[in-house]
């Protein structure tokens, strides 16, 4: 089964470039650029990842990760942002805290490696998630 990949961020090129990534390292990706689309997309199937940009229009991203955690999602989570790298440190340990599994961050702007590396890195950890639920 080929993982999916969820990709949420306002800036349609940015989320369009990590889903060409992603796709190259073998997930079946998709973009959306608003928080309303990604809570119809959790209506149909939840994916395996979510690359969640941090700064939304309509929703903080701190308020965001709050929000998947009471909706019970088991989607690993890659976090992204341009802001600072404090800012992403307290929205991985938030999640975290909160239950979710972080498996990975992104500051951008991101390198077309970085991006790589981290799609890998998600394939492997959703790879071994299903190996360990089939023993």
């Amino acid at each position: 089964m080929v993982p999916t990949m969820l990709v949420v961020d306002d800036q349609e090129e940015m989320a369009e470039l990590v889903c060409d990534v992603a796709g190259m390292v073998g997930f079946k990706a998709e973009a959306v650029t608003s928080v309303r689309d990604l809570f119809k997309k959790f209506e149909v199937a939840m994916p395996d990842v979510i690359v969640l940009d941090l700064i939304m229009p309509d929703i903080d991203g701190l308020e965001l990760i709050q929000k998947l955690s009471r909706t019970g999602s088991r989607s690993k989570l890659i976090i992204m942002s341009g802001y600072q790298s404090s800012y992403l440190r307290a929205a991985e340990i938030l999640a975290d805290g909160l239950g979710l599994t972080t498996i990975g961050v992104i500051r951008k702007p991101a390198s077309i490696s970085d991006l790589e590396l981290q799609c890998e890195t998600a394939k492997r950890a959703v790879e071994l998630d299903r190996s360990a639920r089939h023993v």
